[in-house]
């Protein structure tokens, strides 16, 4: 099911749909969006299983976008003390001081790994880096923003095309 947003560009935060017959009722779905056309190629936001049927005539999924981001912000600083520009200058690098490659976060992660007795490190280090960079990279560029990796808060993709796509049903 392909949806095209009726006022531009914009990010799907929920989606309901009635549960009509019990053996057309999805199961593990995925929300897709695209920014190039209804035709994709297409990116995963969210995943979601619907309940077993029968029981609801409705269902209805909400998604935050964020909570890696949420997380690592929380664990950087904690880890520096609360002290933002420490946290800034160990995630920057000489060649890019604005913006961090998924390669370096990893590196970084692995330093902090071996300081064990550190639980401030462990935080960061056992923070989930893929879906921490899904969630911020929302374009694929590859890098992002060491300032917006501070602040937080995930990057909710924002796109004219969004997919339904069931991959099974009960």
């Amino acid at each position: 099911l392909i949806l095209e947003l009726d006022h531009g560009p914009s990010t799907v935060m929920s989606i309901e749909f009635g549960v009509v017959d019990v053996m057309a009722t999805p199961q593990r779905c995925k929300l897709q969006y695209s920014t190039k056309g209804p035709s994709g190629p297409w990116q995963d936001a969210w995943r979601f299983t619907v309940p077993s049927p029968g029981v609801h005539s409705t269902f209805k999924t909400t998604f935050e976008y964020g909570p890696y981001a949420k997380q690592f912000s929380n664990a950087i600083l904690r880890y520096a003390k609360g002290d933002h520009d420490k946290a800034y200058k160990l995630l920057m690098t000489p060649i890019n001081p604005t913006t961090i490659t998924m390669d370096h976060l990893l590196d970084i992660c692995r330093s902090l790994q071996q300081l064990r007795n550190n639980p401030a490190a462990m935080a960061v280090a056992s923070v989930d880096l893929r879906s921490l960079f899904k969630e911020l990279d929302t374009e694929r560029c590859g890098s992002v923003g060491i300032a917006e990796l501070l602040k937080g808060e995930g990057k909710p993709p924002v796109a004219q095309w969004w997919r339904l796509h069931v991959l099974d049903n009960w």
